[in-house]
C-alpha cells in the first residue's frame, strides 16, 4: 500500500523527516497552497485527484484543517486516513521541536509558569473543560513533550458548541479584529443560519492590503446586511505603528527597518455607537493592547469577547485576569482548537445577558 502525506508545512517537515529516520517509506506530499516542488526528497503535488485512492493518507497539518481534508480526498474516493494525533504519536520524539517552532514560543522570554497568576485565571473559568485545558496548556508550555500534549478540538473557533454563548445574542452586531480575508465572517454566516440569529452589522479590521483585496470580495457576496470594513489595525491608542505584512501572520512591530507603517485605532473611538455585541480578536499578539483600547465598550456594552490568546507566552493568563479587572461580569472559558496549544481561545459570556 503507498504512503501520501498531505501537507509541506513546518510540521509536515519535522515530522516526516522524524518519520524517514524511523525508516517509514512515502511516494508524495500533497499540498495545494505550497510553492515547494519537493520536501526530503519526496515529491509534492498541489493536488490529490487522479492518484492511488488506495493509499493512507498521512494528515501532518494543523488538526482543525484535517475534517476539510477529509471531506475533499474522500470526494475523491479515499478512504485510508492516519490523522495528525496518530501522526504526531508515530514520531513523538520531535515534540520539543515542533514547540519551538510555535507562535507562542520565545527564545529570549522563556516559558516561566507562574503558578499565582495560572490560579487567577483558573478561578475565573466557568467549566472544568476550561479549567483542564488552562492547566494543560501551561504544563505543556513549561515541559513540551509527548506526554504533555494537548489535543486541539474540531469545534468551530471563536463559536464553539460547548460554550454558552448563543443564549447572550439574539441578533449579530459583530467585530471582528484581524479579519484576514474573511474566513471567520463565513463561519458567522454559518453560525447565524444554524443558529436560526440575524445578523444586523459587521465591522472588519484588516490593514493588510491582500487580504483587505479577498476579504471585500468575500464581504461583498453577502447583501442580507450592513459590513463596514476598516483599513487599520486596532490598538490602545490612535496612532500610527510600524507593520509587517505576511498574510495570515501580518503584524504590528516594533523593528525599525520596516517600511510600512499602517493606522491603528481603538474601538472605543471607532464604535462606540455601534453598540457591539459580539467582538473577535485574533491580532497576532496586538490584543492586550487592543483590549485597553476597547476598555468602555467592553465595560458599557459588556459583548461577548471571543480572544486569542496564544501568539505571546503568558496571554494564557494574562488576558483573563484584564477583562476581569475591565468587567468581572463575564462568565469565562477556554478552548483550544489548534495543534501545540495554537489557536487557543478564550470565551467571554456576560453574566447578566
Amino acid at each position: 500500500m503507498k504512503n501520501y502525506i498531505y501537507g509541506a508545512g513546518h510540521y509536515s517537515s519535522v515530522i516526516t523527516k522524524e518519520l524517514l529516520i524511523q525508516g517509514l517509506e512515502f511516494d508524495l506530499i500533497i499540498d495545494k497552497y505550497t510553492e515547494k516542488t519537493e520536501l526530503h526528497n519526496l515529491p509534492i503535488v498541489i493536488s490529490a485527484e487522479g492518484l492511488d485512492v488506495n493509499a493512507k493518507v498521512w494528515l501532518i497539518v494543523s488538526a482543525y484543517l484535517c475534517e476539510e481534508i477529509i471531506d475533499e480526498l474522500s470526494g475523491f474516493g479515499y478512504l485510508n486516513f492516519i490523522p495528525f494525533i496518530d501522526a504526531l504519536r508515530e514520531a513523538k520524539n520531535c515534540v520539543p521541536e515542533l514547540a519551538r517552532g510555535a507562535i507562542w514560543y520565545r527564545n529570549n522570554q522563556p516559558f516561566v509558569l507562574n503558578k499565582s497568576k495560572l490560579q487567577q485565571a483558573t478561578s475565573l473559568l466557568s467549566d472544568q473543560k476550561s479549567i483542564t485545558t488552562l492547566e494543560s496548556i501551561a504544563l505543556f508550555r513549561e515541559k513540551p513533550v509527548f506526554d504533555t500534549y494537548i489535543e486541539g478540538d474540531a469545534d468551530a473557533q471563536y463559536f464553539s458548541e460547548s460554550v454558552p454563548w448563543k443564549d447572550s445574542v439574539k441578533s449579530f452586531r459583530f467585530v471582528d479584529c484581524g479579519a484576514f480575508t474573511g474566513d471567520t465572517l463565513i463561519s458567522l454566516v454559518n453560525v447565524a443560519k444554524l443558529h436560526h440569529k440575524p445578523i444586523d452589522n459587521v465591522i472588519l479590521f484588516e490593514p493588510e492590503d491582500g487580504n483587505r483585496k479577498q476579504l471585500i470580495e468575500a464581504a461583498s457576496q453577502h447583501q442580507d446586511f450592513q459590513y463596514h470594513i476598516y483599513p487599520c489595525g486596532v490598538w490602545s491608542e490612535n496612532t500610527f505603528l510600524n507593520f509587517s505584512g505576511n498574510n495570515s501572520a501580518s503584524h504590528i512591530t516594533t523593528e525599525k527597518d520596516v517600511s510600512e507603517q499602517i493606522m491603528c485605532v481603538t474601538i472605543d473611538s471607532a464604535l462606540m455607537g455601534a453598540k457591539p455585541n459580539f467582538i473577535k480578536m485574533d491580532i497576532e499578539g496586538a490584543e492586550i493592547e487592543a483590549i485597553l483600547g476597547a476598555k468602555e465598550v467592553i465595560k458599557k456594552y459588556m459583548p461577548i469577547l471571543t480572544i486569542a490568546i496564544y501568539h505571546k507566552p503568558y496571554d494564557i493568563w494574562d488576558i483573563p485576569l484584564l477583562i476581569n479587572e475591565i468587567n468581572p461580569n463575564y462568565r469565562m472559558y477556554i478552548r483550544a482548537h489548534g495543534d501545540m496549544t495554537e489557536e487557543t481561545v478564550l470565551y467571554c459570556i456576560p453574566k447578566n445577558r
